[in-house]
């Protein structure tokens, strides 16, 4: 059911699979950005490109900056 909800919302099966199994914070390697795992700027980054967090102090100190669009914090 779950699942059937989000799709009507716009998520795409990849993103689904991401979010069942996704760290609480991904960061993209590529804009040293992180991110919330429902981020749909996340679609389109290559999996070897990010890189998941436990916490968002994580993020920021491994040098990473909150994402505009989904804004982690």
């Amino acid at each position: 059911m779950k699942e059937a909800v989000l799709q009507m919302e716009g998520l795409t099966h990849r993103e689904l699979q991401w979010i069942q199994h996704a760290p609480p914070f991904v960061g993209q390697l590529d804009f040293m950005e992180f991110c919330l795992p429902a981020c749909g700027g996340l679609d389109t980054i290559p999996a070897d490109r990010i890189q998941g967090f436990r916490n968002a102090a994580d993020a920021i100190e491994a040098g990473f900056a909150p994402c505009d669009e989904c804004k982690p914090v």
